[in-house]
């Protein structure tokens, strides 16, 4: 009897992920940048850091899509900077990702810890050299931030960054 593996690689859209996440009207309001609603649904009493089903919060929503009104109110209201997903990714990942630097500095300025390494040992300086996001590198590197271990992400930022 023979075995057949086949291997199927499925992308998954952030907004098909965000279905998949069962996510509350405040994660849909962050997503699509509604401040009002999302202040709303907090003063209506919606905890500030609610996580959907990936473990994603509000401010993961907004720093991913880049909603800077929505992420300066959500830090605001005491949102964690640090608060982790499925991945262990934070805010800061998603604005690093998708190249948001305003709400990357933001982030760092309310004390995003810019050294969290994800489930595969990435951190966010690793994605920034990488990707060749050179202003991002640099305000990460001047709040402290070190390369990672995930391979090949960290190799490049190892090869770029002088850490001594």
């Amino acid at each position: 009897m023979r075995t057949v593996v086949m291997s199927v690689t499925v992308l998954l859209s952030t907004a098909f992920l965000h279905t998949l996440a069962v996510a509350g009207p405040i994660h849909d309001a962050a997503r699509d940048g509604k401040a009002e609603q999302v202040e709303g649904l907090i003063a209506a009493g919606t905890a500030v850091d609610e996580k959907d089903g990936l473990d994603k919060t509000a401010l993961h929503w907004a720093a991913d899509e880049g909603h800077m009104e929505v992420s300066r109110m959500l830090v605001a209201k005491g949102a964690d900077v640090n608060a982790k997903d499925f991945q262990d990714e934070t805010p800061i990942s998603y604005a690093v990702w998708e190249v948001h630097e305003d709400i990357v500095e933001l982030l760092i300025g309310k004390g995003a810890d810019v050294n969290q390494k994800n489930t595969v040992g990435r951190r966010v300086l690793d994605v920034a050299v990488a990707r060749g996001l050179f202003g991002i590198a640099e305000n990460l590197l001047r709040a402290g931030a070190k390369c990672g271990t995930n391979r090949p992400m960290s190799e490049v930022c190892n090869r770029e960054v002088d850490q001594n």
